[in-house]
């Protein structure tokens, strides 16, 4: 089916839905319980700031990024309130949706059968074991089993744990999975502002991973234990082929009706689709989204929220990679095997890098795979959030990091960062009131800075990571710190036609997706639907868009309405661009820094702006 243009209007319609207005917490919870994440009206995905009304009063929601929090906990029942969701591009658009907060009973003992079971697990208390000298590993396994059989015990969401570690002292361990299927998981110092040390000290293992700082939850596409092998990845032995979908729609049509049995009502699920990397491990998905299956009928699985992606049933993959995952699929990543970490809190807890790692990179990793996870006043040297929903560092200091895949939304709040890069398979990134010191490329879809300080060292202060394509960056506030360009970007990804296999028929350029230039399969990475592309020469008046991108096992085919000019003929260099759209509104500029232009399709900053090529269908430049 080829895309269809929304309507002119759609850029500037307010949100339309809520992936989630339910909530169920316990009346001994406090702090972040979830996000409202609104979709489906402005330019791009993210593009909202909420607020909420007739709430209890200790309930908040962060303006930027809807996480609602609880400030006191909150007696027994549902309170109804409304959160009114404005874009920031035309704040005169708002749209308001109800939100239910369901309050039941927490209790740490003598629970009743609708109760949330809350229960501390203190590391010291000796009542699962004492370390081997400073050796935690065994007291830590012990306490993940006891954990699992409790949950099991009260059942699915019902218990919500707490791993307590004395603040001022260090503990050390040969094994970093402590932490494998618990649902509801916080991890604590026992003096609030005091953080308590934790250190991987495994040595001789051949995977890297093993010595990383800690694996906070497992990753979904994972089939590891949390004893014995280290590796084992088959991602599409828990995928299963779906027909093609449109945004907004609130079910999936499977290919095969059997498979209908690897999906448990009440479990999570991925929907992606695209494979924008063509190798490597977690596979990068470029369209993805959690939900919750509600029902299942035939080959129906109806689905707690609409769908945000358009999801295809003819998207390019290719079986020489098992990794390479592109027709549309649901993902059953809440097994029986292992349960999915769903919510997970650190605070207070500093991360020491492994002193036995083969470098300190990575023996510094701390891998987050819990779908929504909150970092809190911690100390992490290499932060690398993979497969989540949800990733939120609040205070303390990331050293370094790699942002990796099938993550929606990465948050640094009043964070000192250093050395960030990656990003490719994030949908959003946001900096706010935090201090970052640039690494050698970010290239998440969307970028937004507010109140921050960006600095550059050895390199500029904003460095985009070319083979893929930032979509919207935003900065406003803050400072830009530095020497030379503020921005430094990629070039442009190119082709010619009628070289390497690449043709054009007037309306469709074709691209072997296994050619033995690497440049083909860069191609893919960068475009995609809505993306302008140029001949000859970045941003000249000849120029087209991507309107539908489809493939087979060794082509990938990409339609382009042309807009303006006479288009491709044999030899005609084509060209798409890094960035799309570049809105920078910094406070103040330090000396020594400079204002250069991109290849963005439209730009704003304080040296000038310039608007997208005249024709061109704004309505298609979001996600």
């Amino acid at each position: 089916m080829a895309t269809a243009y929304p309507s002119a209007s759609w850029a500037a319609d307010p949100a339309r839905w809520l992936s989630e207005s339910r909530f169920v917490v316990s009346s001994m919870e406090t702090g972040p319980v979830g996000y409202l994440e609104a979709w489906g009206g402005s330019e791009f995905g993210y593009a909202y700031t909420f607020s909420i009304s007739d709430a209890p009063a200790d309930v908040t929601v962060d303006v930027d990024t809807g996480m609602l929090s609880i400030g006191a906990p909150l007696a027994v029942g549902t309170y109804g309130f409304k959160t009114s969701v404005r874009n920031r591009g035309d704040t005169s658009r708002v749209a308001d949706f109800p939100v239910t907060l369901e309050v039941v009973a927490g209790v740490t003992a003598r629970r009743t059968k609708s109760a949330i079971l809350h229960r501390d697990y203190v590391v010291d208390s000796s009542e699962y074991g004492t370390p081997v000298g400073a050796d935690y590993t065994e007291v830590l396994m012990k306490i993940r089993r006891a954990i699992v059989l409790d949950q099991k015990a009260v059942g699915d969401g019902k218990l919500r744990a707490a791993i307590i570690f004395h603040g001022g002292r260090q503990y050390d361990y040969v094994d970093n999975r402590w932490t494998f299927g618990i649902q509801h998981l916080e991890i604590r110092s026992d003096a609030p502002g005091v953080r308590a040390t934790l250190r991987n000290i495994v040595s001789n293992n051949p995977y890297h991973i093993a010595s990383a700082a800690l694996q906070l939850g497992r990753q979904y596409f994972q089939c590891v234990q949390p004893a014995g092998e280290w590796i084992c990845e088959q991602p599409r032995s828990i995928g299963y082929k779906i027909d093609t979908t449109d945004a907004g729609d609130d079910a999936v049509m499977l290919k095969d009706a059997s498979d209908a049995r690897n999906l448990p009502i009440g479990r999570y699920v991925m929907v992606g689709s695209y494979d924008q990397q063509m190798y490597g491990f977690p596979p990068n998905i470029r369209y993805f989204e959690y939900a919750k299956v509600l029902s299942v009928s035939g080959r129906k699985v109806v689905l707690d929220r609409p769908l945000r992606h358009r999801h295809k049933d003819n998207y390019w993959e290719t079986l020489q990679d098992p990794n390479s995952l592109g027709v549309a699929r649901i993902y059953a990543i809440d097994r029986d095997d292992q349960r999915l970490t769903l919510r997970a809190r650190i605070k207070d807890i500093e991360f020491l890098v492994n002193p036995n790692s083969e470098t300190v990179r990575l023996g510094g990793k701390l891998f987050g795979a819990a779908l929504d996870m909150s970092f809190e006043n911690c100390v992490i040297p290499h932060f690398v959030p993979t497969q989540a929903r949800f990733a939120r560092v609040a205070g303390g200091s990331v050293r370094d990091g790699e942002l990796d895949k099938l993550v929606s939304m990465v948050v640094f709040d009043g964070t000192t960062t250093a050395g960030l890069h990656e990003g490719t398979g994030v949908d959003y990134l946001l900096f706010k009131n935090s201090n970052v010191t640039s690494g050698y490329g970010l290239a998440p879809r969307q970028l937004r800075a507010i109140d921050s300080t960006l600095r550059g060292v050895e390199h500029a202060p904003l460095t985009f990571k070319g083979s893929w394509t930032t979509q919207q960056v935003d900065v406003s506030g803050g400072e830009f710190a530095g020497a030379g360009p503020i921005l430094a970007e990629w070039p442009p990804e190119s082709l010619v036609v009628g070289q390497d296999g690449v043709s054009w028929d007037t309306r469709r350029l074709t691209v072997p997706a296994l050619s033995s230039s690497d440049a083909k399969k860069i191609w893919g990475r960068a475009a995609w639907e809505g993306a302008i592309i140029y001949a000859d020469a970045v941003r000249s008046p000849n120029w087209g868009v991507i309107t539908d991108i489809t493939g087979e096992a060794d082509s990938m085919y990409f339609d382009i309405d042309w807009k303006a000019g006479p288009g491709p003929v044999a030899g005609t260099q084509l060209y798409v661009p890094r960035l799309h759209d570049l809105t920078i509104r910094a406070a103040h500029t330090a000396s020594g820094l400079s204002w250069n232009d991109t290849n963005a399709g439209r730009q704003t900053t304080p040296a000038g702006a310039r608007q997208f090529p005249e024709g061109y269908p704004t309505a298609l430049s979001g996600f």
